[in-house]
């Protein structure tokens, strides 16, 4: 908790730096010693060597620190600075500090939203904290943990300036001028990086702002959330106004314009018409302001004395086609050539005439060299999980969810196929596609044979609004899971689309798909596969061998094991009788050899039984709970502290009554459990050993306890760091610690956690049990505080578990000698 560290309080050079009480940490203490070191420096009174230590103390606010020294002050005035630092990190940090800042430091990584500077200083502070240990990481390996956690988008440039970067790391370098090289081109590659990020997000603003000048329905609607879309443009540069024509609309009077229904040639608000259709002139630019929220609100104003009550509420459009630069808008209605198609998710009132439009019904009449069959197949896996895009609501007398697919499509520019949403739509008459999903899939964009005119489902100001489309592509859809395909329809290309793809009439008619709307089922005719809700994929049963090839099955392999091991002993026969026969020398030198083998076995197991006598205090049962040491405890903090773990009691077998009794009675007189009546009750059971005639293993199931503790990050050791030492000696020796976590003592805070429900009733454990979550950390950092100067040495320990390895039986002996004294 933040809130409770301590806090360093500068004072200048004339007095010393103030450390007010809290929770200390290793980056405290490295800015309380590096304030103090600049406060002797830079004071005016010259400070010796000898009064360093004892000028600070008083400026040590924390009770316990005050404590610490006044038991011991003679002693601890009279050391110098850098060693009471050192002394006061070993009595208030823990012990395994500079391991926890050490792992920090591995694990840092770059965010992309920062900075290569802030990401550095951040574990360069780290590593300044860890060298206090002497631990600190040289200048090659800080290099390569930073390189590891680096942003990905970073990852190319290094690779483009590898030379440099190379030569900064070269160890004469390093000697001369440290890391510093090195970060400074990696600061200049990080901001090229986010200066091209930046001019990429430009030129894209601006590309958008060219895109949408002067096209109406290239915006989103203008009853809606339209002030802030066009935000990010503000910035975008405009052409200067001429002579004799009036400067082109900014970003923001364009937002403005749109949102309140204005004309983009007179720049008049709530025009009732737009740019195609003014007939007003181009405002004069002599006259002419930059059109702001108050011309907005004053315009406002006099429509609402002049109109009448009718004209103030209209609906808004609802329409699923807007254009671009590829379409055309045309509001008159007297075209009567080529009729024109509503297409919207949702339909107008109106009542319309459907019929078939030329140009699409001679699009799909000759399909017959484009058919791909459905091909309904089962795949080797197992069937994907394959979600609705729209979940099941209750029913709503006005309108039913979309039946939205989420399907796979295919491109020459994809790798693999793209997932998306499509919207099967039977009151569309033909397929669409987003415009920049065909780009992204690099499907060839083909001219329909006439420009194809769809209509928007609602009206705007009274007048149809029809758009033109002019290109189409061919594409097929799949089920996420390939088990079926659709054949090859033809979607026309649509920019402003408001989904991704819409499936229409074509492309059910061609797959002959048939929709049950009411059990949101669509099925094609010639499968049963329900692409919204495929059923899953059941795997086909392997027939079962009759007997009789069941047992011709088995002479064949013990014929065919008989032939290759006749082969194999004959070779071997044949490559013995080949060699010359042997000396008598031979013969000697492997009994002698065997002989002196079985001596030094016979040896050290005189050696391990001498070993055992004479530490006989070592090998004794584990003395009562109660006069274990209590300088460690288990300590169990809960994620939610008022949360009792209660679980059912697991059955036990009859056989297992009396091994009860018997483990229960053993624990009872050792004082490591006692009976209690607690609101916490985790089931126990017993398992079985591999001897048969040894009492079960006792096992508490601690799993709910577990998920509401708060993990320790004590680390064990590497097996394979364990290996590689090892394999330095030439004599090993192991140990196991028997029943070593019940020597250490639960907190009597934490010992009604520990509860435990058996056949003859509820226990709670005085010592640690095994399953706890906390249980392997604790012991380990208790049997590595006790081994930590002959680990990596002669020894390791992993658990209850120590190897030891020595290169003579004479250096062994002295190895294990020291283990033991030690424990």
């Amino acid at each position: 908790m933040v809130a409770n560290l301590a806090r360093l309080e500068h004072h200048g050079s004339s007095k010393a730096p103030t450390l007010h009480p809290g929770e200390l940490t290793a980056e405290i203490l490295c800015d309380f010693e590096d304030a103090c070191i600049n406060y002797f420096n830079r004071n005016k009174r010259k400070i010796d060597d000898a009064d360093q230590t004892s000028a600070i103390l008083g400026e040590l606010l924390d009770f316990r620190i005050r404590d610490w020294i006044t038991c011991d002050r003679a002693a601890i005035e009279v050391l110098s600075f850098q060693a009471f630092m050192q002394k006061l990190r070993e009595q208030f940090l823990d012990k395994d500090w500079a391991g926890t800042l050490h792992t920090e430091i591995l694990h840092c990584r770059q965010k992309n939203n920062k900075t290569f500077a802030e990401y550095s200083i951040r574990a360069i502070k780290k590593n300044t904290v860890l060298k206090r240990s002497n631990a600190g990481l040289e200048p090659l390996r800080l290099i390569q943990v930073l390189e590891a956690g680096i942003a990905n988008t970073l990852v190319a440039r290094i690779h483009s300036n590898h030379d440099k970067l190379e030569a900064a790391k070269k160890p004469e370098v390093l000697k001369e001028k440290g890391i510093h090289p090195w970060l400074q081109s990696m600061k200049r590659i990080d901001e090229q990086q986010r200066a091209d990020f930046a001019s990429f997000q430009l030129y894209a603003a601006r590309a958008r702002a060219d895109a949408r000048g002067g096209q109406a329905l290239g915006e989103p609607s203008r009853h809606g959330n339209t002030n802030s879309v066009n935000a990010v443009m503000k910035d975008v540069p405009q052409r200067p106004a001429s002579a004799d024509r009036v400067a082109p609309l900014t970003v923001a009077e364009r937002a403005l314009l749109r949102a309140h229904d204005g004309c983009f040639k007179c720049r008049e608000f709530y025009a009732g018409h737009r740019r195609e259709a003014c007939p007003n002139p181009w405002p004069n630019p002599a006259t002419y302001r930059t059109l702001t929220e108050n011309d907005m609100l004053a315009a406002k104003r006099g429509r609402s004395h002049s109109a009448p009550p009718a004209s103030r509420s209209k609906p808004a459009p609802v329409a699923v086609v807007a254009s671009s630069s590829r379409m055309q808008i045309d509001d008159d209605d007297d075209d009567e050539n080529q009729p024109a198609h509503p297409v919207a998710a949702v339909m107008g009132i109106r009542r319309i005439s459907y019929s078939c439009s030329p140009s699409v019904g001679a699009l799909y009449k000759s399909d017959d060299d484009d058919r791909s069959s459905v091909c309904p197949t089962v795949p080797l896996t197992s069937d994907p999980s394959v979600v609705a895009a729209v979940s099941p609501v209750q029913a709503d007398p006005f309108c039913e969810p979309h039946l939205l697919w989420q399907c796979a499509v295919d491109g020459p520019l994809v790798n693999d196929p793209i997932p998306l949403q499509a919207l099967i739509d039977s009151g569309s008459h033909t397929v669409l596609i987003w415009e920049p999903l065909a780009h992204q899939l690099g499907l060839r964009l083909r001219n329909l044979p006439q420009p194809e005119r769809v209509e928007l489902a609602m009206a705007a100001e009274g007048k149809k609004v029809t758009v033109s489309l002019y290109q189409y592509v061919k594409l097929s859809v799949s089920h996420p899971s390939f088990r079926w395909k659709s054949c090859t329809v033809r979607a026309i290309v649509t920019p402003g689309l408001c989904t991704d793809l819409i499936l229409g009439l074509p492309f059910l008619v061609r797959n002959g798909i048939v929709i049950d709307h009411a059990a949101r089922s669509i099925v094609p005719k010639d499968c049963s596969f329900n692409i919204l809700d495929p059923a899953p994929v059941l795997p086909v049963p392997v027939p079962k061998p009759r007997l009789r090839e069941q047992f011709k099955e088995i002479v064949s392999h013990h014929t065919s094991a008989l032939t290759e091991l006749r082969d194999k002993t004959a070779s071997i026969r044949a490559r013995l009788d080949s060699l010359p026969p042997g000396r008598p020398e031979a013969h000697v030198a492997a009994v002698l050899e065997r002989v002196e083998v079985l001596a030094a076995q016979q040896r050290l197991t005189k050696l391990g039984q001498d070993m055992v006598s004479k530490n006989k205090d070592v090998f004794e049962p584990i003395p009562h709970a109660e006069v274990l040491p209590d300088d460690v405890w288990c300590r169990i903090q809960l994620k939610e502290a008022h949360k009792q773990i209660v679980t059912r009691t697991y059955a036990s077998p009859r056989k297992y009554k009396e091994a009860w009794t018997t483990l229960i009675q053993e624990h009872l007189e050792a004082g490591q459990i006692q009976p209690l009546n607690s609101a916490h009750a985790s089931p126990a059971f017993l398992i079985p050993k591999a001897d048969p005639t040894a009492l079960p293993r006792w096992v508490n199931d601690y799993r709910m306890l577990n998920d509401n503790t708060v993990p320790d990050a004590h680390p064990l050791p590497r097996v394979d760091d364990i290996l590689a030492d090892c394999g330095k000696g030439k004599i090993w020796s192991k140990m196991d610690m028997t029943n070593s976590f019940f020597q250490t003592r639960v907190h009597p805070k934490d010992v009604h956690k520990t509860a435990v429900s058996t056949p003859l009733g509820l226990y709670e454990w005085l010592v640690m049990p095994m399953g706890l979550r906390n249980a392997p950390a604790i012991h380990q950092r208790r049997v590595t505080a006790a081994l930590r100067k002959f680990i990596g040495r002669f020894c390791h320990v992993y658990l209850d578990d120590i190897v030891i390895w020595s290169n003579s039986v004479e250096e062994h002996a002295q190895h294990v000698q020291m283990i033991l004294d030690a424990l």
